[in-house]
């Protein structure tokens, strides 16, 4: 449930960022042929991108941009931590430098939203100040 809600999320911030930035070009050309109204309104897109469903196309093979990992609750371990044996590192999982990548979706949302909540705690502080 929760992945379901992180996708949409990421899916959501891409499109709407992809938006805006069609509104930031689209902004000058149409105020200088069809008035500030019509470039006021173009803003309406990004915030109508949040009420509008997903757009399916019509292709046969699902294609997905992140597979995101199964979490699975860790037990505590019983024995010492100093009589734990090594674990042995699994090559579908780590890369030749040994890093793990399966949280790689996760920790670039998780970067997003902080970078998102500390511009709008800025802005906030800029603006109360």
């Amino acid at each position: 449930m929760i992945l379901d809600l992180l996708n949409w999320g990421l899916k959501l911030g891409v499109v709407t960022t992809g938006l805006i930035g069609l509104a930031l070009l689209l902004r000058r050309p149409l105020a200088r042929y069809w008035g500030a109204e019509a470039a006021y309104l173009i803003w309406a897109l990004p915030f109508l991108r949040l009420f509008m469903p997903d757009i399916q196309l019509p292709i046969k093979q699902k294609l997905s941009v992140w597979e995101w990992p199964e979490i699975t609750a860790v037990p505590f371990p019983a024995k010492p931590v100093e009589t734990l044996e090594a674990p042995v590192a699994t090559t579908a999982q780590s890369t030749p430098l040994g890093l793990d990548l399966s949280a790689l979706p996760i920790l670039i949302v998780g970067i997003w939203l902080s970078v998102g909540l500390t511009w709008f705690v800025w802005q906030l502080y800029k603006h109360v100040c």
